[in-house]
C-alpha cells in the first residue's frame, strides 16, 4: 500500500474499471493512453536492424492501433520530434510535444482520471489481450523479462520507466498484472523482434519486415492474445 492510499482504493477503482472495460462500447472514455516516443534517430540504438527509424515507426503505428482497436479511451502521443507529430496526425491521436524525460513527460501528459502509460514498441499488442489487462487494472505490466515494464494503469500515475522499473513499479504500491505474452514483448534487440513476429506482429511491422526480403517476412505468425 501506498503512503497515503487506503486499500479499499484500488479495489474500488479495479471494480469501476472491470465494469467499464466490459461496457466500454457503451462508456467511451475508460482510461487515456499516454505513449512517450523519443526522437526518431534516437530510438532503439540497440536494434541493430535494416531500416531501424522505418522499423520503430511502424511499431509505434502497430502499438496505437492494437490501442484504438480496444477502444477504450484517447490516445497521446508525447515526443520532442517533429516526425512524431507529423505521425500522430495520421494516425489519428493526440499529440504532446516534450523535450524532457520519459517519465516528466509522462507526468505532464497525465489529466484527471485513470491514465494507462504505454511503451510504443508493442507490435504484437492486440486490443483483446490490452483490455483484458484493463479489467485488472490498476497495476503495471512487466515486460518479458521480468525486469522492465511495458505499460502502468493508474489514477495519479508516478511513473518510474527505466532500468529496474518493475520493482519501482512494485516499490511504489502497484501490483504486478498478469498479461500475454503480446502485452509484454517490447522490442529492443535482434531477439526481441524475433520473438514478436513469432508471437504475431501487426500489419505495418508485417509490412515492414516483407520488405526487407521474403525469408525474414515469413517469420510472421498467427497474432496471440
Amino acid at each position: 500500500q501506498r503512503p497515503g492510499s487506503m486499500a479499499f482504493g484500488h479495489e474500488a477503482n479495479h471494480r469501476l474499471l472491470a465494469c467499464s472495460v466490459s461496457t466500454h462500447a457503451r462508456m467511451r472514455v475508460v482510461v487515456r493512453f499516454i505513449l512517450p516516443v523519443k526522437e526518431l534517430t534516437r530510438s532503439k540504438r540497440r536494434l541493430l536492424v535494416e531500416d531501424r527509424v522505418g522499423l520503430v515507426v511502424a511499431m509505434i503505428q502497430d502499438t496505437v492501433a492494437a490501442i484504438r482497436a480496444a477502444d477504450a479511451g484517447p490516445v497521446t502521443v508525447v515526443s520532442p520530434d517533429p516526425k512524431v507529430r507529423d505521425l500522430a496526425e495520421a494516425m489519428g491521436v493526440d499529440f504532446l510535444g516534450h523535450g524532457g524525460q520519459l517519465n516528466e513527460a509522462i507526468r505532464d501528459a497525465q489529466r484527471a482520471g485513470m491514465t494507462a502509460a504505454v511503451l510504443p514498441d508493442l507490435p504484437a499488442l492486440t486490443a483483446a489481450a490490452l483490455l483484458e489487462v484493463l479489467a485488472l487494472a490498476p497495476g503495471f505490466v512487466p515486460d518479458a523479462a521480468g525486469t522492465g515494464t511495458t505499460m502502468a494503469i493508474d489514477t495519479d500515475l508516478q511513473p518510474v520507466f527505466g532500468p529496474g522499473s518493475a520493482a519501482a513499479f512494485t516499490a511504489g504500491g502497484l501490483p504486478a498484472l498478469p498479461a500475454g505474452p503480446g502485452v509484454r514483448c517490447d522490442v529492443d534487440t535482434a531477439q526481441d523482434l524475433a520473438r514478436a513476429v513469432g508471437l504475431g506482429v501487426g500489419p505495418h511491422t508485417s509490412a515492414h519486415l516483407a520488405r526487407r526480403g521474403p525469408a525474414r517476412a515469413t517469420r510472421t505468425g498467427p497474432r496471440m492474445r
